[in-house]
């Protein structure tokens, strides 16, 4: 993935290991826009040819520019260093930005057209021709442009693209050799003759900005999104005959299907009009085009998902941009040996510690939320923003918040933390100590008095009430530990040591940080820095796992590159430890001999949440799939429940759009389960083999889930009401009842 932005700056990615390759200068200054030029030749160039081992893209940057970059198949050997050499072609438009860009192979494959939209209210277009003297195999006719087209004064051209007419069979065929389609700054959609430069129809049907085209790769048909949040598809006239005469749009107006309608050159018209649907709440500033879907996204924060057999007659799919890893939300922690009342909270860039309320079981319960009248409100006792290099990527917190580590993009970092007043033989806090810097981080300490609330809804003595309204300690940043480089899991075990895994190198890492001026390597588990045994890829799932659908072995075709851990947990009391990748595989190790005492046979779908029973017995492993299973941790299978059970959950899990992002047992029901995606929580009895009680709660949008005690769950939950009262008022407002 190539991904280019203000800085000028080309940063190629490798999807599989979520790792950055390499990056390097362009030299045009801020880069607008940018797209990849497909389906080249190979015909009729040399096979020294750039362009028989590179990829191509083409970038409008802020000096006037257009950039035409040459990126190599293979980058295990190139550097930033040897991609500075390769000779780039460099077009020359006008002196203002260049907003957009679009190219396209002729259908005989010899020539190449780049269109760029300026930001001077033109329209440049460049001709390449496959093949000639050039190095790169793509020899420009001129670093000028050949053709030029003035739009109204005042009009941005915010997004272009090439339509190629002969490259689709049983389509109306025109005189022009290519299309060219633009979305601009009225609202209006706009078709022009590629070769002479000539506008052939004008569609209006947005009522702001089109700030996106996008053609689909197996009919196509034409997207065009926009500030006034809707989604408008158009078809060449040959391909809506089925359609019908006429389309209604959302705001319930009809349109002609017939081509001549909307526009003065009928003849020359093919694109006509389909549908239109108001996906989203605010203005729609990406989409893109999927094999079979449209994915769609902007100010609202939600992906939108359209088939394109839909043909936008169906409402999509809408994926919230809440983690999909619960872990990236909150942690709990004892606050006293018998509870875990304290949550770390994570921000972008701060960490937040609360003390959570207690409800007064004796009390009212509200009817419609079915919540406990307040004991103790909860209390915020540390707020740290520490300097971080990004954003905070994951956290980890010990027993009762003792040590609170976090990563951002560079370095792991621990800060002890102590109750203020209470003794400890830590030295004194040094200058790296957040507290004592200013410039290294900002550190609010909060605490909360509840004695006039206490004295209103506690019984018992004066001495009772007074030790619990000041009851909440007050927290201090004592001394900060750093480990060099990033982390993207954190996890404390309950005896204080640090595992850590690191994104680039595979590992799993546990550290000593109970000396708070040196922090030292305990362990390094490397199982996760192995590709997977062929014997794993071809060879059939054992007996344990032969007798579910959901362990299966991945294709071979895809296992040779290494993928990140996406997953990490350990057991109530620190004995073990279970990982999982993105190859599907989970290891269970022993945290007191360092050993791998059980591999997990590779499954087929991905593991998004794993958690220990508090017996340490048993561990369970949700799939994106919905489905979840239960091992026994000495016996090395699935339980018998999950033999009897794990095929045939309800519908209403498996069937549910949100996949399950954390799980927890009951701290003192043997088998009884939680789990929990973005719109619901379900529960489960997997204790023995004949219990079948399970349900499905769909009263909360949780974020977060966990058990405080015996008779105490948390939710962490925001509702997508709050969410929107955050945003921007949009450009288009839906009117009352529709």
């Amino acid at each position: 993935m190539a991904a280019t932005g203000l800085d000028g700056v080309v940063r190629l990615y490798d999807i599989y290991s979520q790792r950055k390759l390499l990056e390097y200068y362009i030299g045009c200054g801020p880069v607008w826009d940018q797209c990849v030029l497909t389906e080249l030749p190979r015909t009729f160039s040399s096979s020294d040819a750039l362009i028989s081992t590179h990829d191509v893209l083409v970038s409008g940057g802020d000096d006037g520019s257009v950039r035409v970059v040459f990126v190599p198949h293979d980058l295990s050997y190139a550097t930033s260093s040897s991609l500075a050499l390769v000779e780039h072609i460099v077009l020359r438009a006008g002196k203002q930005r260049v907003m957009s860009v679009a190219a396209q192979v002729s259908s005989d494959g010899k020539n190449v057209w780049i269109w760029a939209g300026s930001q001077d209210g033109h329209l440049y277009r460049w001709d390449l021709t496959v093949g000639g003297q050039h190095a790169s195999g793509l020899t420009p006719k001129s670093v000028a442009p050949t053709t030029s087209i003035d739009l109204p004064r005042g009009v941005l051209p915010w997004s272009l693209q090439i339509y190629n007419t002969h490259a689709m069979p049983g389509q109306v065929l025109s005189t022009a050799p290519h299309t060219l389609l633009l979305g601009d700054s009225e609202g209006h959609l706009t078709v022009w003759d590629g070769a002479m430069g000539v506008l052939t129809q004008t569609l209006i049907h947005h009522k702001a900005d089109i700030l996106k085209l996008v053609l689909s790769p197996s009919n196509g048909s034409l997207f065009s999104v926009g500030v006034d949040n809707t989604i408008s598809l158009f078809q060449r006239s040959s391909n809506t005959t089925v359609l019908g005469s006429s389309s209604m749009d959302v705001d319930g107006n009809m349109h002609s299907m017939n081509p001549s309608s909307n526009s003065s050159y009928a003849s020359a018209a093919p694109w006509v009009f389909v549908a239109q649907r108001r996906s989203h709440t605010h203005d729609i500033l990406a989409a893109v085009a999927g094999s079979h879907c449209l994915y769609s996204g902007g100010i609202d924060t939600k992906l939108m998902v359209h088939e394109y057999q839909d043909q936008l007659k169906l409402p999509g799919r809408a994926y919230l941009p809440f983690p999909q890893r619960a872990d990236l939300v909150a942690s709990l922690t004892h606050g006293t040996p018998s509870k875990r009342d304290r949550m770390v909270v994570q921000l972008d860039n701060r960490l937040q510690i609360w003390r959570l309320g207690k409800p007064l079981k004796n009390g009212n319960i509200d009817p419609k939320t079915n919540h406990h009248d307040i004991l103790e409100e909860q209390a915020l006792l540390l707020d740290i923003t520490p300097k971080v290099n990004g954003r905070i990527q994951c956290h980890a917190s010990s027993s009762r918040a003792h040590r609170l580590a976090f990563s951002d993009n560079t370095h792991t970092k621990v800060f002890c933390i102590r109750e203020r007043g209470s003794s400890s033989s830590s030295p004194p806090l040094d200058s790296s100590s957040p507290s004592s810097n200013s410039n290294n981080s900002h550190v609010n300490h909060h605490s909360t008095s509840l004695q006039h609330q206490s004295q209103q809804q506690m019984g018992g003595s004066d001495e009772d009430k007074f030790l619990a309204a000041f009851s909440d300690p007050v927290l201090n940043v004592e001394k900060k530990l750093t480990i060099k480089g990033p982390s993207s899991i954190l996890l404390f075990t309950s005896n204080g040591i640090l595992v850590r895994a690191t994104p680039n190198t595979h590992l799993i890492q546990t550290w000593d940080v109970s000396d708070p001026d040196r922090p030292s390597l305990l362990h390094t588990f490397h199982e996760h820095s192995h590709k997977p045994r062929q014997s794993q890829i071809s060879t059939k799932a054992s007996a344990s796992s032969s007798t579910h659908r959901g362990q299966q072995f991945a294709s071979s075709s895809t296992e040779s590159l290494l993928r990140p851990i996406n997953a990490m947990v350990c057991s109530p009391c620190g004995k073990y430890l279970a990982s999982s990748d993105l190859h599907n595989r989970v290891f269970v190790f022993s945290l007191e001999t360092n050993q791998l005492i059980y591999s997990l046979p590779p499954f087929e779908d991905q593991i998004t949440a794993m958690v220990f029973d508090p017996e340490e017995s048993h561990l369970a492993v949700a799939l994106t799939s919905n489905r979840f299973w239960i091992y026994n941790i000495e016996s090395k299978s699935i339980t018998e429940w999950s033999r009897a059970h794990g095929n045939d959950l309800p519908d209403k899990l498996t069937d549910a759009q949100e996949r399950i992002i954390g799980m927890v047992f009951h701290p003192s029901v043997p088998g009884m389960l939680f789990l929990y995606g973005h719109t619901f929580i379900f529960y489960a009895q997997t204790a023995g083999s004949g219990n079948r009680i399970w349900k499905m709660i769909k009263a909360y949008q949780p974020l977060f889930v966990d058990f405080v005690d015996e008779e105490g769950l948390v939710v962490i939950e925001r509702p997508w009401l709050k969410v929107l009262q955050h945003l921007p008022p949009p450009f288009y407002r839906q009117r009352f009842g529709t």
